[in-house]
């Protein structure tokens, strides 16, 4: 469940949200940090669920020793109105067997939120491209069919 930092939930209507799966060589997560870093993203909330495992450390984004002491979880929510985006920042595998409600609950809460659209980044064993795939550039993207028609609209 996502807890706000204020007393009020922020508005996430037409947002995009931009979140990492936990895969080959944490390229997600790291991609995630340097998004968070770089546009210098305020918190804006956490996650709550027994469905990740249990991390907490010190902020990986202070600017300074002093606020270095912050404690960061296992899943954070940053984001930034002006350029209407958030991101979920996940440091943790997902529980084995509570995989699908964790998908059940961050599924839930996406289309509670409003946002517009969601950008989940990832990464994969090279070893897994096909023939045309290793003769193509090592970026790949896929859209969802409602991305399809947007993307296909001049």
């Amino acid at each position: 469940m996502f807890i706000p930092i204020e007393n009020t939930s922020p508005c996430f209507k037409e947002f995009t949200l931009v979140m990492p799966a936990v895969s080959v060589g944490n390229v997600g997560q790291l991609a995630t940090d340097l998004i968070i870093s770089t546009l210098n993203m305020p918190r804006v909330g956490y996650f709550h669920t027994d469905c990740l495992i249990p991390l907490a450390g010190n902020n990986p984004y202070a600017p300074s020793a002093d606020n270095s002491a912050e404690l960061c979880t296992t899943a954070e929510v940053y984001s930034l109105p002006d350029l209407k985006l958030t991101v979920l920042q996940i440091r943790s595998p997902i529980i084995q067997t509570k995989r699908k409600q964790f998908r059940k609950l961050i599924t839930s809460w996406i289309k509670s939120s409003g946002f517009a659209r969601t950008v989940l980044l990832s990464s994969s064993h090279a070893y897994q491209r096909d023939d045309q795939q290793i003769h193509s550039a090592p970026l790949r993207y896929l859209l969802s069919p409602a991305m399809q028609r947007i993307a296909a609209t001049p």
